[in-house]
C-alpha cells in the first residue's frame, strides 16, 4: 500500500485492504443496502483462504441480525472488511454475513466507497493477503484504478514458522486496538448498520486519544 503517513491527519499514499467492512458517508445517512445486495451481481469467485480476527464469533452468535456460516472457518457470525491507513486508522468499514468471501466483501467495500465515499483521491496501492488474490486485483485497477499488491509468504519459509509479513499485520494490529472496547470485542448489535457505526464510533475515540496527547506533548506547558 505505500506511502509513510505521520499523523492520523493526512492522508496516506497507500492504504490496506483486509476482511471484514462499513459503506456510508456519514454514519446516520442513507443506508446501503444497494451497495450490499446480491454480491454475486459484485463477481463471487475463490474461496477464503484464511482466519480472519476481525471475524466475530462466540457469545454473539445468539444475537439477531443478519449472519452466516463460514465454511471454511468452521464459525457462524459476521465479518467485517476493513480498509486501513498505513498507520491502521480505518477509512471504510463494511459488515456482512460471515459467508461472504474475502474477495466479495473487498467488491462491496468498493461498491461502498463509490456509492458513498470518502473520495481517496491519493490511493494508488493496495496491500491484501493471498485471500484476496485472482480476478479482484483486475477489478479493482479498471474500476478504481487501485494497483492490489497480494503480500505472500516467502518460499524459504516453512509454513510451520511464524513470521510477520511486511504490511500485512497493520490491519490485524487495527482488529487488536478493538478488544480494548467493549462494543467491538464482540457484535453485539442486531443491525450490520449500527456495528459499522460503533466501528467509526470507536477508532474515532482512539484517534482523538492520540491527538490530545499529541497536543500535550508538543505543548510549552507539557
Amino acid at each position: 500500500m505505500a506511502g509513510d503517513a505521520a499523523r492520523p491527519s493526512p492522508m496516506a499514499n497507500g492504504l490496506l485492504l483486509f476482511p471484514d467492512l462499513a459503506q456510508r458517508r456519514h454514519l446516520g445517512a442513507h443506508p446501503h443496502g444497494t451497495a450490499r445486495a446480491n454480491t454475486a451481481a459484485l463477481g463471487t469467485r475463490g474461496n477464503a483462504e484464511r482466519r480472519d480476527p476481525g471475524q466475530s464469533n462466540g457469545q454473539d452468535q445468539s444475537k439477531g441480525g443478519p449472519r452466516g456460516f463460514d465454511a471454511h472457518k468452521q464459525v457462524n457470525g459476521r465479518k467485517r472488511h476493513l480498509l486501513v491507513d498505513t498507520q491502521g486508522f480505518v477509512l471504510k468499514v463494511v459488515v456482512s454475513a460471515a459467508d461472504v468471501q474475502d474477495r466479495d466483501g473487498a467488491r462491496l467495500l468498493m461498491h461502498a466507497l463509490r456509492l458513498y465515499g470518502p473520495d481517496l483521491p491519493r490511493l494508488a496501492l493496495v496491500w491484501a493477503d493471498a485471500g484476496y488474490s485472482g480476478q479482484l486485483a483486475d477489478d479493482l485497477r479498471q474500476q478504481m484504478g487501485w494497483t492490489l499488491e497480494v503480500v505472500k509468504r516467502s518460499d524459504a519459509q516453512p509454513r510451520s514458522v511464524f513470521a510477520v509479513q511486511p504490511h500485512r499485520w497493520i490491519v490485524e494490529r487495527t482488529f487488536g486496538w478493538w478488544g480494548g472496547l467493549r462494543r467491538l470485542s464482540k457484535d453485539y448489535e442486531y443491525q450490520v448498520e449500527s456495528s459499522e457505526a460503533l466501528i467509526y464510533a470507536g477508532m474515532s475515540h482512539l484517534m482523538l486519544r492520540r491527538m490530545t496527547r499529541a497536543a500535550a506533548r508538543s505543548s510549552p506547558a507539557g
